[in-house]
């Protein structure tokens, strides 16, 4: 009877992974924000010279650089852009999608003197001053998965033993070198596991303190926004943080 028992937790277990496994689809939406309270480029300035400018200088620092993040412009005035990537995708198809998603950027926001745009790849943005582009509070996103776990609590549980407990936080700001970047998991319930990422973006490069500020403010509204979603992304101009039941750093 013992034996019996023992099967069916393995059982209920094995089903009950493979089924949110399955299930964990990928987060693709591509998100674009302009930012109205910044102001207008005028019509007939040489805005648009200037951003065909920024994204010639970005795509050269990609493929020269092979960087996973880029910075055009002057923090003492004009036209500020920037691009980065999570860490955990290759530098090719980070530059391939910089390209392809700034002039997409310029078209939704005409005339716009800020706009970020997020995909699955990279991130890209500009402003009118370095003030705006580092500014964390004009918008806060987040993608969540219809499809929510039957252990709303054991998953609750495993994103607070990952996040509030500073681990990843601190990992993630103290890591200069590796981009402001990190990654961990957490088991739960029957055999499941969570995978979570979180990074800051270029300009936290070289600054631990606005990058922790940045990445508590983030898992803060993904408490409130995805409870139970079996997969969540949350980010703002500054930094994101990504959970799901699967490894999607190699999808």
């Amino acid at each position: 009877m013992k034996s019996v028992f023992i099967f069916l937790f393995l059982h209920q277990a094995i089903i009950l992974n493979l089924v949110i496994s399955s299930r964990s689809e990928p987060l693709n939406s591509d998100i674009f924000r302009c930012r109205k309270d910044t102001g207008n480029f005028p019509s007939k300035g040489g805005y648009k010279q200037e951003l065909s400018e920024a994204l010639k200088w970005l795509d050269d620092n990609f493929k020269t650089n092979k960087f996973k993040f880029s910075y055009y412009g002057s923090s003492f005035g004009g036209l500020l852009a920037a691009a980065t990537c999570p860490a955990y995708i290759k530098t090719e198809a980070c530059a391939s999608c910089m390209k392809s998603t700034f002039p997409q950027l310029v078209q939704k926001c005409p005339q716009q003197k800020q706009a970020l745009a997020w995909t699955r790849k990279c991130m890209v943005q500009y402003a009118p001053n370095a003030t705006e582009l580092y500014n964390m509070n004009w918008f806060i996103a987040h993608e969540a998965s219809e499809n929510k776990t039957k252990e709303v609590l054991g998953l609750k549980n495993a994103l607070a033993k990952l996040a509030d407990n500073d681990m990843l936080v601190y990992e993630a700001a103290m890591n200069r070198d590796g981009g402001r970047y990190a990654y961990g998991t957490q088991a739960y319930g029957l055999g499941l596991v969570v995978h979570m990422v979180m990074q800051c973006a270029h300009h936290d490069r070289f600054l631990s303190g606005p990058c922790r500020t940045c990445l508590l403010l983030v898992i803060g509204e993904m408490k409130s926004c995805c409870s139970g979603a079996i997969a969540a992304t949350v980010f703002n101009p500054r930094c994101f943080v990504r959970y799901a039941h699967t490894d999607f750093r190699t999808s």
